[in-house]
């Protein structure tokens, strides 16, 4: 545990090693033009101070933190390897997301070394800023949104995942320093293609996200099940095509 320990250690240092460098500062010294609204920082950075990395964080903080994290280019085949969407909105005019979660093959980064969990851990969080950005998204219309829909894909999870020390130990790293985060953000989700690699993996993050579940449906591989679920829940025009949506669905916008 020590060399593991160690190793995620480094992961997050390298990932957001601006985070320790604590820079005191105040709204008052927001004095030149910056790149999104201030309200669109303001959200994000009441979501941040949430979690553990950032809680010290200061308005000016999160701005500089935020701008870097988006002027970042993540490598193309880790954005490749890691795609999600943007899938329309719901009636409640929040986002929906999709994300083909199974696909994830976290142990192949790890094992790639910690620069490349690094770059993961920050593409990961980058992801989150394209969520709030959807949020924010709907104010030019005069809505007020404040979580997304989520449907996460689990098909082709390989046990062999959710049996890699390592690969376990850096994702529940993850998400217990996102929780806050992950559960204000999260309005509903739908999990679907939940194999028995898939709930074990469920399982074993249901200590760190356990409030997370009570938002959560979860379906098993049966899709006449869970497509017919979809169609209760959202509008059939966000609802992607293979889950039995319109054959003329097209996402928002498509990341990786």
């Amino acid at each position: 545990m020590t060399f593991l320990n160690t190793f995620l250690t480094v992961i997050s240092l390298t990932a957001f090693g601006a985070q320790t460098e604590h820079i005191s500062a105040s709204e008052d010294d927001i004095l030149e033009p910056t790149r999104h609204p201030v309200e669109f920082y303001s959200k994000a950075h009441s979501f941040m101070v949430n979690s553990e990395p950032f809680k010290n964080f200061t308005l000016i903080d999160s701005i500089n933190f935020i701008d870097s994290l988006e002027d970042w280019e993540p490598p193309k085949e880790l954005a490749q390897r890691f795609p999600y969407y943007l899938s329309g909105f719901d009636d409640e005019d929040r986002p929906v997301w999709v994300t083909p979660i199974g696909e994830y093959n976290v142990r192949r980064v790890l094992e790639e070394g910690p620069e490349a969990a690094a770059n993961l851990e920050k593409y990961a969080f980058q992801a989150c800023l394209q969520v709030l950005e959807s949020m924010e998204s709907r104010k030019a219309l005069g809505i007020e949104v404040e979580e997304i829909f989520l449907i996460a894909d689990w098909e082709g999870l390989d046990i062999s995942q959710v049996a890699h020390l390592p690969t376990v130990i850096f994702s529940l790293r993850l998400f217990q320093t996102y929780s806050q985060i992950i559960t204000l953000a999260l309005g509903q989700v739908v999990a679907i293609n939940v194999s028995f690699a898939a709930e074990l993996a469920l399982n074993i993050a249901r200590p760190v996200l356990g409030s997370l579940f009570q938002k959560t449906d979860i379906f098993g591989t049966d899709k006449a099940r869970w497509s017919a679920a979809l169609r209760r829940m959202l509008p059939e025009d966000v609802i992607p095509n293979i889950y039995g949506g319109r054959k003329d669905y097209t996402p928002v916008k498509i990341y990786g």
